[in-house]
């Protein structure tokens, strides 16, 4: 009796080891496949991290950080930059806010779910956002003006009656995707900085991410990858690199490189009011 009960206790702990194993190779097979079809993994700063410093009044220079695709931990980035800052005296008053992070996510236009499919509507591409908002919204911070950001709900794929009302701040970080493709939007920029990174870490980044925050299967994952987010990097993305000044590879991971833009930004709320950037001598 005892030795029946020992051998079925063996083939059930067997048999989910081989459903485990299965499993794993299923994702590694894909995953495989997925690399060797050519469809690399872009994990790109968008050229949206405006850092857009108000200097006093008026005078708001941009500082624009782009990530490689969608995937990318912009926004560690912008928390990361905040906090070095929030370290230095900048002149803050007491209790005033250093920084506000704008998302480009906010700007998708709204589409019908009853009319468009979103299993295949490409969020990547340009005409998904409403880049005159955009502008508008960037162009009223720089005057000092306060601005009603959309809220977008990503379940529903559409604006909120409301809005959020943001104020001017010392520094204005706009993080996104596709900003440098837009030159009206570009021109805003003081600083753009392309931040690079590892294709295998970006790729998992997604899968993981879409998995357990979007309930997704691997198969919609990967197939919305090649069908639309690669052929959005080559195409936008990477024909846009070029406008960056700036170019980091490990993105959230190198320290140096977001020391660098820490100091920078430091170096330049010590510059008195001006209407340009000198950002070649500042870099020197």
């Amino acid at each position: 009796m005892k030795e029946g009960a020992v051998y079925l206790f063996y083939a059930t702990l067997g048999l989910i080891l081989l459903l485990l194993s299965l499993c794993v190779l299923r994702l590694i097979l894909f995953v495989a496949i997925f690399l060797l079809s050519g469809a690399r993994v872009y994990f790109w700063l968008y050229p949206n991290l405006v850092v857009e410093e108000q200097f006093w009044a008026s005078f708001v220079p941009l500082y624009s950080l782009e990530w490689r695709k969608s995937s990318a931990p912009k926004t560690t980035v912008c928390r990361k930059i905040i906090e070095g800052l929030e370290k230095n005296d900048l002149g803050l008053q007491s209790g005033e806010d250093l920084a506000v992070i704008i998302h480009q996510v906010s700007f998708y236009r709204p589409i019908d779910i009853e009319k468009v499919d979103v299993n295949y509507y490409n969020f990547d591409n340009p005409t998904a956002f409403d880049f005159k908002l955009i502008v508008q919204v960037l162009s009223d911070l720089r005057s000092g003006k306060e601005v009603d950001v959309p809220i977008y709900d990503q379940k529903t794929y559409t604006r909120s009656s409301e809005t959020c009302r943001v104020c001017p701040k010392k520094i204005i970080l706009f993080e996104g995707i596709l900003c440098f493709d837009c030159k009206e939007l570009r021109d805003l920029f003081h600083l753009k900085i392309f931040v690079d990174c590892d294709n295998d870490t970006r790729l998992a980044k997604r899968v993981l991410r879409d998995l357990k925050k979007r309930n997704r299967d691997l198969d919609s994952i990967l197939k919305q990858y090649i069908d639309f987010v690669k052929p959005a990097y080559d195409d936008f993305i990477q024909p846009s690199k070029k406008y960056a000044d700036i170019i980091i590879p490990r993105g959230a991971d190198n320290l140096v490189a977001i020391d660098f833009i820490i100091q920078y930004i430091k170096e330049h709320c010590k510059q008195p009011v001006a209407n340009s950037l000198d950002t070649k001598r500042l870099l020197r």
